[in-house]
Formats: C-alpha cells, structure tokens, sequence
C-alpha cells in the first residue's frame, strides 16, 4: 500500500474514526474490488441508514478492505444467502458462524468475533434440563446444523427456519418450545418482529463460538494472504473488542 494511505489509515485509526466508516479512507484509484454478502441479524448487520450499512459485521469489512487496499462491494441479504453467494463463488468473503450451507470447499481465513449460543424458551415453559432436551420441540435458523450449540444426537432433531421473526413467531405461538439463539442478536431480533423481550424466559448459556472471515474457493492464495494479514492486524489491534463495545455487546 503507497505510504500516503498508510499514514492516513494510521492517522484515522488514532482518531478511533477508520472502523465502522465506509468514507474514513477511500480505496487507491483502480484499486481491486472485494465483493461480500452478508446476512441481515441485527446488531450483526443492519439496514442501511443513509447509504451505509452498519453493524459488527460490516464495520469489520469495511476495516479489511481499507487494511488490505481495496474496495468493498456489499450486499445483504436473507439468512441462508451468504452462504449460498460465497459457495457459487459469486462474492469472495463473508463472516458467519460455521453453517451447513457453506460449501466444503470454502476456506477460513481467521476467527471475528465470538457469539454466545444460547437456548431460548418459550413463554410458558417449565424450567428447562438441559440434560432432557429430547423431551422438546427445538427449532433453529436455517444453517446452524454446524454451530455445534448441542450434541449431534440432539441436533438432528431439530426443524430448521429460514426467518428470524418466524423462529420467535414459533416460541411465541407454542408451536415449538425452545430454540438455538445467538444472545448478541436476541434482542434486537424480537424487538424488530414487535416482541417484548421481556415476556420470554431467560436464555440458557450452551456454548462460545467464534465468527469466521470465509472466503471463496479458488481465491487467488496471494489474494487470500493478504487478507488473512490484514485480519490478524485488525485483530491485534483489538477491532472485534472495539465493534462489541460500540454495539452495546460487550
């Protein structure tokens, strides 16, 4: 990267200004483009307020592709399409927990930041053992076969969704009685579906995972180095802490 946008970034980062500000530090003229999609969870990702895409999600790419010197093209989509977009090939990075729609072939190029899974009730149930989780209807996001929240055993009886208001629509109706959660999303999640987080039972803790930079198949592997380099910065110079405190998560 030329030592003029090297020093501006630097500058930027003592400002606390470059993460999260798609504006902080525009790309070098013909710089190479790095297409991304990314799935709608807020505070993960959220909509667009005027122009940009912001979350933990979208913050942290915009910081790689400004460290890596290029330019970030972002799309958003449901639940399920970034990992159906980086497994066709047609973007070249994403950041999610591992997921069952992701291709085989896809690769990883560093931990982002770490999720609590949680198992969340619904209103009404008794207290939950979660040695006897068999006794219960267990419904999650599409894609989270591979969290590794519970068991294999228990895993494979769970029914799947593909919308977060339908997973809390559930909860909320009986028609199921506990789901896989993520608690930095769980919040946001019923209050945008018009749930009152107060109304369901508290979450039960299962385990930590972490979020993970994936790219593509066949990324070109010098490609694919400079931005796992670029992650290991942003990540020694603690991003991922940052983004948490600045979504209220940590």
């Amino acid at each position: 990267m030329n030592p003029h946008l090297r020093r501006r970034r630097q500058l930027l980062w003592g400002l606390g200004l470059l993460a999260g500000s798609r504006a902080s530090s525009a790309p070098p003229r013909g710089a190479q483009v790095l297409r991304s999609t990314l799935a709608a969870l807020p505070p993960l990702l959220m909509p667009a307020e005027a122009g940009r895409v912001r979350g933990i999600y979208a913050d942290f790419l915009y910081a790689l592709a400004d460290e890596a010197g290029m330019e970030l093209r972002l799309q958003v989509g449901p639940l399920g399409r970034a990992a159906r977009d980086l497994s066709l090939g047609e973007s070249d990075v994403t950041i999610l927990l591992p997921n069952d729609g992701l291709s085989p072939a896809v690769q990883s190029l560093g931990d982002v930041v770490p999720l609590h899974l949680m198992l969340q009730p619904r209103p009404g149930l008794p207290p939950v053992d979660l040695a006897r989780l068999d006794q219960l209807r267990l419904i999650a996001y599409a894609g989270a076969g591979r969290w590794g929240a519970l068991p294999a055993e228990q895993m494979r009886r769970v029914s799947y969704v593909t919308s977060p208001c339908s997973l809390m629509g559930m909860l909320k109706a009986g028609r199921a009685d506990a789901a896989l959660i993520v608690r930095e999303a769980n919040g946001h999640i019923m209050k945008s579906c018009g749930l009152d987080p107060a109304s369901f039972p508290a979450a039960l803790p299962l385990r930590v995972r972490h979020t993970q930079l994936w790219a593509r198949a066949g990324l070109d592997p010098e490609l694919a180095q400079r931005l796992r380099q670029a992650r290991e910065a942003l990540v020694a110079r603690g991003l991922p802490a940052q983004l948490l405190k600045r979504y209220e998560l940590d």
